[in-house]
């Protein structure tokens, strides 16, 4: 309470640490040591260095983990067939809880992320799908992120086959009754969903060279490029 004359001097000093830096799940240790050189008039203690060390050890957080995401049906249409993404099995510290779910869709990697459900503790969701490229066999990848209340994550990914079989008048007047219905829900995941669906169905190229030869996903990997997409005859 420094009523003896000692001064006490307290020292800061922070540690910065990468991102990604520490690896979840294990318990590091910090270590401090101090130093001081002890000066006396007794020639037993000159120069003598006395020390001390205090440490602290930090478990960091590991994420959920144990599940899968899983996807029912597995094939199915663009806009008319309902897909059932569920998120099983997922576990965590219970002290962690709760665990929150998202959920996105994506036809490539390149093209980027449908949302298909915002984050909350739902662990479902019935959603419609875009359709999968034709170059790639019709597949959408759909990926679910789990979150426990320190926003530590991990996802995992399901596929489904997803084909567009409407006419373009079929579509438009598809869309304009169920966007309507989307504002009137005030459901932004399903305006999502129907607007990336239609941007993708639109502007879809045609996948075959000029030899009228399937431009395959394996065939523009051969050439270091993505699968044919928005850009007829293009990988």
């Amino acid at each position: 309470d420094g009523d003896d004359g000692d001064d006490f001097n307290v020292l800061s000093h922070q540690i910065s640490i990468i991102p990604g830096g520490l690896s979840s799940g294990v318990t590091y240790t910090f270590r401090l040591s101090s130093a001081i050189m002890g000066i006396s008039s007794s020639q037993s203690t000159l120069n003598q260095t006395m020390t001390s060390v205090a440490e602290v050890q930090i478990i960091t957080n590991e994420p959920p983990s144990g599940g899968s995401l899983n996807a029912d049906p597995t094939i199915g249409s663009a806009f008319t067939t309902p897909f059932l993404l569920r998120a099983l099995a997922w576990n965590d510290d219970p002290a962690d809880y709760p665990i929150t779910y998202s959920m996105t869709s994506y036809a490539s990697p390149s093209s980027g992320e449908t949302l298909l459900k915002k984050r909350d503790t739902l662990s479902f969701a019935t959603v419609y799908l875009s359709a999968g490229l034709e170059s790639m066999g019709n597949i959408v990848t759909c990926k679910v992120m789990v979150s426990d209340i320190y926003n530590c994550h991990a996802t995992a990914t399901t596929t489904a086959q997803v084909a567009f079989t409407m006419t373009k008048p079929q579509l438009s007047t598809y869309l304009r009754s169920n966007l309507d219905l989307a504002t009137e829900l005030t459901n932004p995941e399903l305006k999502s969903q129907l607007i990336s669906a239609a941007a993708l169905a639109i502007s879809v190229g045609t996948c075959f060279d000029a030899q009228s030869n399937p431009l395959t996903e394996a065939h523009c990997a051969a050439l270091g490029r993505e699968p044919c997409s928005t850009v007829s005859g293009k990988c």
